[in-house]
C-alpha cells in the first residue's frame, strides 16, 4: 500500500504531541542504529512498516518490560503522520496488545471522601451563585465528582455515560434489602475492557448522590449524555 506525505500533529495539543514527538524520535535513532532503513524509505509501503515496528516494540519490551507507553506512542505517531496507515498496522497493534495483556494489574490509590464532598460542594456553590452563566457545566462536574467517587469510573467512563445507560430506584431498579435502593450504571467500552469486559456494571448506593443523578436525569432522551462537561474539561 503506498501511502501519501506526511501530515503534521499540530491539530493535536501540545502534550499529546510532544509525546508522539518524542516516541518517533526514539523509533527513527533505534532504526539508525539497527541498520534500518530510514522511515523516508520505507514509509510508503505499510507491511515493511508494521514489522519494523513489531520489532522496535520487541526491543523496547526488553528494555522497558513495564512501559508500552513508547512503543504505543511509536505506532501512533505514523499512523498521525501517515494517516493511511491506519487500519494496516495489525501486527504492530497486536504486539502492543500482547505487551499490555501480560502486565500485572495495578490499583491506583483512591482520594479521600471528604475531598470529592468539598469539590462537589464548591461546584454548586459556583453554579447556583458565583458564576450562573456557566450553571450547567458546574452543576454536572460537581454531580459527576461524586458519581466517579462512589461509582469508581474514569472521567471518560463517566463523561460518555448516556441516559439509556443509567437505571434509576424510580424506573424499578431497586434493591428490596435493608431499604437500599441503588442507581446501576452500565459502563460501556470501559478502559480495563480485556481484564474485565466490554460492557461494565456500576452501582451507586449512597442516597444522596442517588437523588441528584435522578435529578439530573430528569427529561433527557435516552441518547443524551448525562454529563455536558468533557472528559479534559472535567479533570
Amino acid at each position: 500500500m503506498k501511502v501519501a506525505a506526511a501530515e503534521p500533529l499540530e491539530r493535536h495539543c501540545k502534550h499529546y504531541r510532544d509525546q508522539l514527538s518524542s516516541a518517533l524520535a526514539t523509533f527513527q535513532e533505534w532504526c539508525s542504529g539497527a541498520g534500518k532503513p530510514a522511515l523516508a524509505e520505507i514509509c510508503s509501503d505499510s507491511y515493511v512498516v508494521c514489522q519494523l515496528l513489531v520489532e522496535f516494540g520487541r526491543v523496547q519490551r526488553l528494555l522497558t518490560p513495564s512501559k508500552t507507553k513508547v512503543f504505543k506512542h511509536a505506532v501512533l505517531a505514523m499512523q498521525t503522520l501517515f494517516r493511511r496507515l491506519k487500519g494496516h498496522l495489525p501486527d504492530a497493534w497486536d504486539e502492543v496488545k500482547l505487551w499490555e495483556a501480560r502486565l500485572p494489574q495495578r490499583m491506583r490509590t483512591p482520594s479521600h471522601r471528604s475531598l470529592a464532598w468539598a469539590l462537589f460542594v464548591e461546584a454548586l456553590a459556583l453554579g447556583f451563585v458565583h458564576d450562573c452563566s456557566n450553571a450547567a457545566q458546574w452543576i454536572t462536574v460537581g454531580i459527576g465528582i461524586l458519581v466517579c467517587f462512589e461509582g469508581l469510573l474514569r472521567p471518560f467512563e463517566l463523561t460518555n455515560l448516556r441516559r439509556r445507560a443509567v437505571g434509576l430506584p424510580s424506573e424499578g431498579f431497586a434493591l428490596l434489602q435493608r431499604g437500599v435502593r441503588p442507581a446501576i450504571l452500565v459502563i460501556e467500552k470501559a478502559k480495563n475492557a480485556k481484564a474485565m469486559g466490554r460492557t461494565q456494571m456500576s452501582t451507586i448506593h449512597h442516597h444522596v448522590i442517588v437523588r441528584w443523578l435522578t435529578w439530573i436525569c430528569q427529561g433527557l432522551p435516552a441518547d443524551a449524555r448525562i454529563f455536558v462537561s468533557t472528559t479534559v474539561k472535567f479533570r
